[in-house]
């Protein structure tokens, strides 16, 4: 992607309506010629927990003197992401009937708005770098913990309460995490994983002052 781009942007570029290149012509059915076709993805429905990841890798192959050179990059392009994401316009499916098969009791339409509740970042490039985490911890997790922020920013073995949040989106975003508004955690999902991940990570570790 280019410069000045967010998520919902990005979104519905995604799902936008494509042609095929000459390269990858498609035999009509009909007419048995072979012809460029159209295609287009669309969200039938949505998960509880939307995990959104960045192409931050890229290779082109150049040709000097016939010979074939592959050219890896990291992608330093930044892209907006916002606390809150709305893809009620996007969806096309029928979430309800999805509620109803997981067992929901609700008979109104799932919610196709969410929450960011993680973000993993990357930083360096293809050949060395390192990943930290930015993560909304659930308040009842942090009962014997003295923050009262909610956002913490995972360094290995450093532990650091972020008082205003995820913060400013960053070009070191490498995966999103966002959590279906009015979706409650349960046990051996996403709260389990996060009150785990939290042990882990604060098991002797005294957590760094904001």
């Amino acid at each position: 992607v280019g410069g000045g781009y967010d998520v919902m942007t990005c979104l519905k570029q995604y799902t936008a309506l494509e042609r095929l290149e000459e390269s990858e012509v498609w035999k009509c059915y009909n007419c048995k010629q072979n012809c460029r076709a159209y295609k287009k993805i669309d969200l039938w429905s949505t998960p509880d927990v939307l995990c959104v990841q960045f192409k931050r890798f890229s290779s082109t192959d150049d040709r000097c003197d016939k010979v074939r050179h592959s050219r890896r990059r990291k992608v330093d392009v930044l892209v907006e992401y916002p606390e809150f994401l709305d893809l009620s316009a996007m969806v096309i499916g029928d979430q309800a009937g999805s509620a109803a098969a997981a067992g929901s009791s609700s008979s109104n339409s799932v919610s196709c708005k969410y929450d960011l509740i993680g973000v993993v970042q990357h930083t360096g490039d293809l050949s060395t770098g390192h990943y930290t985490s930015r993560a909304k911890v659930q308040s009842d997790i942090l009962r014997s913990q003295s923050s009262s922020s909610k956002w913490f920013e995972f360094n290995d073995k450093v532990v650091k309460p972020l008082p205003h949040g995820p913060g400013a989106s960053t070009k070191n975003a490498y995966m999103l995490f966002y959590q279906r508004r009015g979706k409650e955690m349960r046990h051996g999902g996403v709260k389990a994983a996060q009150e785990g991940e939290w042990k882990r990570a604060t098991r002797g570790v005294k957590p760094a002052s904001s």
